[in-house]
């Protein structure tokens, strides 16, 4: 057999290593970018919930800041309205008082 031949038959294909090596990095490199991609749409998820707990502690906080401030406006309206009773009590006293001085 003269080295034309054995040039001739494997001519245009690779070597059965070099064939076994490229397919093994080509399964590699495509199972890397399997789990890069797995890698992304975790991370975009996780993006996703980190988003919406944003919103909700967001939403909680002004409803808190709401009941708050009605919180506070009711309290000032009975502190309105008690000033408002203790002053009357006040001035009936004191007509009281008056009538019972003449």
């Amino acid at each position: 057999m003269c080295p034309a031949d054995t040039e001739a038959s494997t001519l245009g294909s690779p070597l059965p290593n070099r064939q076994v090596d490229a397919s093994y990095y080509e399964g590699k490199k495509r199972r890397e970018e399997e789990k890069l991609s797995l890698k992304r749409e975790e991370l975009a998820l996780k993006r996703d919930q980190l988003a919406f707990q944003r919103e909700l502690l967001k939403a909680e906080r002004d409803e808190r800041e709401r009941r708050d401030e009605r919180d506070r406006k009711e309290r000032e309206e009975r502190m309105n309205a008690d000033r408002e009773e203790k002053h009357e009590m006040r001035e009936m006293i004191m007509q009281l008082a008056r009538k019972c001085r003449h």
